[in-house]
């Protein structure tokens, strides 16, 4: 039994690095759409002064250099095994902190006017790309929310399989 939970936390922890790398990759995907609409802000037809559209995507922007940090840390230490990522996860947040970064961005789009028009149902043609990255960005942190156990609750979660266990054990 133990080598079968040992095996399934194993699988867990494979898919939440495979979710994390996957969420990297949407990011700059999204990043370098925007940067492509920023820098020719005549791709919208003329609905938004070239000012406008420069200052609301380039805040968005910035809201994506806030990342680099974690996506660093996700594309430096996926490579560790279980116990050592969750050490280091442990300590730097780097899920919780991932999590949460993707959630601003999401906010911050959504604040957006400029934003709303290129997701508009006018524009799907044109931006297509861009939207449907932006949807896969928040599925993608969606699907780690509801897969993802903080570090603290796993190690309760493991001393009470060992508490059953012991239990077991004894009858």
């Amino acid at each position: 039994m133990r080598k079968n939970l040992e095996a399934a936390g194993q699988g867990s922890h494979q898919l939440l690095i495979q979710k994390l790398l996957v969420s990297t990759h949407y990011l700059t995907l999204f990043k370098d759409e925007l940067i492509l609409v920023e820098k020719t802000p005549s791709l919208l037809g003329g609905s938004f002064a070239p000012s406008l559209v420069q200052s609301e995507l380039g805040d968005i922007l910035k809201s994506i250099e806030t990342l680099d940090k974690q996506e660093r840390l996700i594309k430096s230490t996926f490579w560790y095994d279980e116990h050592a990522f969750n050490l280091l996860n442990k300590s730097l947040s780097i899920v919780d902190n991932w999590i949460e970064g993707i959630d601003r961005l999401v906010e911050v789009c959504e604040e957006k006017s400029v934003f709303h028009t290129i997701l508009g149902e006018s524009r799907a043609r044109v931006f297509g790309v861009l939207a449907d990255v932006f949807s896969s960005l928040k599925v993608i942190n969606l699907s780690l929310k509801e897969d993802y156990v903080h570090p603290a609750l796993f190690e309760q979660i493991r001393l009470m399989k060992l508490e059953e266990e012991a239990l077991q054990q004894e009858q």
